[in-house]
């Protein structure tokens, strides 16, 4: 038998999943079940490598027909898809930085002073 609750710590959603016939309980934050319904369902939908699957959490989706995020956050940066660099199809701030920058402006990646 599962049974699955929800419960909210800091603002946060997080599910509590019991597994009696196992014995075991499982934590579970609000954006990793979202995270891992993206990554399976929409193959453009990324988790950046300088995050987790854990640690990622959307901002802003893109409002289309597309299922991709435009505006992300973790503990350490804030990212985008709305510029990208080179190497990878994002763009991100250290939040270090950014709390630094003038005029910054997370949902305006035009006001990120490292672009």
């Amino acid at each position: 038998m599962v049974i699955k609750r929800t419960i909210s710590i800091d603002e946060e959603r997080i599910y509590i999943i019991w597994d009696f016939s196992f014995n075991h309980r499982y934590l579970f934050p609000n954006n990793f079940i979202g995270n891992i319904w993206e990554v399976i369902t929409d193959r453009r939908y990324i988790i950046p490598s300088e995050s987790t699957m854990l640690r990622f959490k959307v901002i802003r989706m893109n409002e289309g027909s597309g299922d991709w995020w435009l505006y992300g956050e973790d503990d350490n940066n804030y990212y985008t898809m709305m510029d990208a660099t080179n190497e990878k199809p994002y763009l991100l701030i250290s939040k270090h930085i950014a709390k630094d920058c003038k005029n910054f402006d997370l949902l305006n990646f035009k006001t990120w002073c490292n672009r």
